[in-house]
């Protein structure tokens, strides 16, 4: 919710975004004056506070530069670039890294940070999804100047272990499960439960932004 009276109720720093419904969100692209609907939007969240506006990455290149605009209307309002894949081939490594760094290389040249979201359905897409993060974090090591950090998520009961390891920026649900905003989201005491889990009895394997 943006305006100064969705800041006052939130009490907490607000990152907005505008989700279409292509990427699971409720936004209709398709309605008239859709695009001046979502430019007034972010122009109105960044005026009313936000900290931090999250543009789709699938958007042309010219909504984007828009948005990122509106954004820029205040100083320190930072940027993430998004994608939301649930398309058939997303559980491969080599298509999550290409995406990954895609995004990535773009939220780099802005200062922004790229998130990434995808829909596992088993154990072993969970485990895709980490190693994929996992490799994408030993490259940005090598060029962090080229690659912006990275908020790479799984969606749904099979992603949730996903979200223990991403050290970026996860996001969480209010206690007792109010406010999920995605299927899978768990709470700041289940995420803390899980990463403690991780780290005690899963020593080798290291979150992937450590």
């Amino acid at each position: 919710r943006s305006g100064p009276r969705g800041r006052r109720r939130a009490e907490k720093p607000i990152i907005f975004t505008l989700r279409s419904q292509r990427e699971g969100g409720k936004f209709d692209e398709t309605q008239p004056g859709a695009e001046n609907v979502r430019l007034a939007a972010y122009k109105a969240a960044v005026r009313a506070g936000a900290v931090a506006v999250d543009i789709e990455h699938g958007l042309p290149a010219a909504t984007r530069s828009a948005l990122l605009s509106a954004a820029r209307q205040r100083r320190h309002v930072g940027v993430i670039f998004s994608a939301h894949d649930t398309s058939p081939q997303s559980m491969f490594p080599s298509h999550i890294r290409a995406k990954l760094d895609s995004i990535a290389a773009d939220a780099g040249r802005i200062g922004g940070v790229a998130k990434l979201v995808l829909a596992p359905v088993t154990p072993h897409d969970a485990l895709a999804i980490v190693e994929a993060a996992r490799s994408f974090a030993v490259a940005r090591e090598q060029c962090s100047d080229i690659f912006s950090p990275a908020i790479v998520l799984g969606l749904g009961d099979a992603g949730r272990v996903t979200r223990a390891w991403n050290t970026t920026l996860t996001p969480v649900a209010m206690p007792g499960g109010a406010g999920v905003a995605a299927p899978g989201q768990i709470d700041r005491e289940q995420l803390r439960a899980l990463s403690t889990f991780i780290r005690d009895w899963i020593p080798y394997t290291p979150p992937y932004g450590a």
